[in-house]
């Protein structure tokens, strides 16, 4: 029987004069093995948001905002399949085709097997009206998105281009 070999992996991320670990990443990498490559958890404390901007980067700004929590990364290059809870507090977002920002509750975003999501998120324009709902992004291991956005609000600043912002809107 051939040997499987694995590679045990244990990184942390503790910047200057910080106390805590911002980041840790456990677990186990078996490269010859085809379905369970890996078996990884990453805790982040206080994880600046702002990490994850090249992510959104062709939809919306982060301008603000912390992560703790823990994601756990299984499966293979393939076929990754990522489960956990991270706590978001104190962020703020730039949607870039509204030209609106958002001050976001205190929230957690739920990350599941096939989508990722919030769960009665607030968020707050900058006259501190309020709408409330959730946001739920479905996919098939990464690819064949698919996005659920559903809010309430009685007065809420949506959109705030003008014509040279917008050709979408506006037209050209």
């Amino acid at each position: 029987k051939k040997e499987q070999k694995a590679v045990d992996i244990s990184a942390t991320f503790k910047p200057a004069g910080v106390s805590v670990d911002i980041l840790k990443i456990t677990g186990v990498y078996k490269p010859f093995k085809k379905k369970e490559q890996f078996a990884l958890s990453a805790k982040v404390n206080n994880l600046a948001a702002k990490t994850f901007q090249p992510i959104l980067s062709d939809i919306a700004e982060i301008e603000s905002g912390k992560l703790t929590g823990i994601v756990n990364f299984n499966g293979n290059a393939d076929e990754p399949v990522l489960t956990g809870k991270v706590d978001l507090f104190d962020a703020k977002v730039r949607i870039d085709y509204l030209n609106t920002t958002y001050a976001l509750g205190d929230n957690q975003l739920i990350i599941q097997p096939d989508w990722i999501g919030f769960n009665n998120l607030e968020l707050f324009d900058s006259q501190n009206n309020k709408g409330a709902g959730n946001i739920t992004v479905f996919h098939n291991y990464f690819t064949g998105f698919n996005y659920d956005i559903y809010f309430k609000f009685d007065k809420l600043n949506i959109l705030n281009t003008k014509v040279g912002q917008n050709d979408y809107y506006y037209g050209n």
